[in-house]
Parts: structure tokens; sequence; C-alpha cells
């Protein structure tokens, strides 16, 4: 009996193995098709410009603290943005169906992934980069959909402000109407007679 349950493990962990490589070879696949694709050449670029202006920003530290804690403030949400971007792209090879799309076309896939690398190096532009070019006159920021989305909710706001002090103004001379003239013309509750 132990032979037989020792036998049964063997042969199941044999056939793991076996399913295990197989399952690495066309995972590597996918991998070396990514590793290969536009996408991830545009990401890698990124990447390198942003390491190397934060390693020698780091290196030649000439700013006030409240410049480093905006500089360092724009660097980790711009690297949530990244972090959120290869999460996405995880998540997608870890479907069946995708991890073989990305074997034979994984710009296809990636191209999905384009626009949040546009705002993740827009964020970078704007909330880290252009801290550390301050004084440069040729650097422009990006304008990204964070900031549009930013600008819309600001312009909402003034809309909202300017309604209700148009609604307060109403308010008001509703009042003042009812205080110096309509008072004079109401009839009176029953319970004043």
């Amino acid at each position: 009996m132990i032979v037989r349950i020792l036998l049964l493990a063997f042969v199941l962990n044999l056939a793991t193995s076996c399913a295990t490589s197989q399952r690495s070879t066309k995972w590597n696949k996918a991998i070396s098709a990514i590793e290969k694709s536009e996408f991830v050449e545009s990401y890698l670029e990124e990447k390198i410009k942003i390491e190397n202006e934060i390693k020698s920003f780091k290196r030649n530290n000439f700013t006030d603290n409240n410049d480093k804690a905006a500089i360092q403030a724009g660097y980790e949400e711009s690297l949530v943005m990244f972090d959120a971007l290869l999460n996405r792209m995880k998540t997608s090879f870890t479907d069946k169906a995708t991890r073989k799309a990305f074997s034979k076309n994984p710009d296809l896939i990636l191209n999905g992934l384009r626009y949040d690398l546009e705002n993740a190096v827009n964020n970078y532009k704007n909330n880290c980069q252009a801290y550390l070019d301050f004084g440069n006159s040729s650097t422009i920021g990006a304008f990204g959909l964070s900031e549009i989305t930013l600008l819309l909710g600001l312009v909402s706001e003034v809309g909202k402000l300017f309604s209700n002090n148009i609604s307060n103004t109403k308010r008001m001379s509703g009042e003042y109407f009812e205080d110096n003239f309509l008072y004079k013309l109401r009839l009176k509750d029953w319970d004043s007679y």
C-alpha cells in the first residue's frame, strides 16, 4: 500500500515537472516576444531617461528641501503609475489566450497600454522633471490627461461657485424684496388676528 502511494506520488511529481517545463517554454516564448516589442523598447527608453535624471539629481543635489520633497513626491506618484502599467501587463500575461497572442504579436496587445505609458511619462514630466529642469526656459511640460482632468474639475468648481453666487444673490435679493416691500402686501396669518 505504501509502495503504491509512493509510486503514485512519484508519477504525479514527474507529470507536474514535465507540465511545468512545457509551460516554462511557452512562457519564455511569450516573454521573449514581449521583450522585443516596440512598446517595451519605448518603455525602456523612458525608464533609462528617468533613472539617469534621478541618479544625476541625487548625486548633484543643489536644491532646497522643499524642491527635493516635491521632486520625490512627483517621482513616487509617477512610480505608482508605471507600476500600475506593469501590473496590467502582468494581468494580461496570466490569461492563457492573451499570453498566446503575446507570443504571436505582442505589440497588438501592448498598444492598449500605450495610453497608460504616455500618462505616466507626462505625469513624470509635469510633477518631477519640471522641478529638475527649473530655470531652463526650453523646458515645456507635457499636458496629459490627469492635468486636463484637474483643469476640468477646477472649471466645474468655478462654475459651481458662480452658480452658488447667483443663487445667493437671488436669495438675498428675494429676502430684501420680501423685507422691504412684500411684507406690506401680504395678508396676516390666521393666528395673527
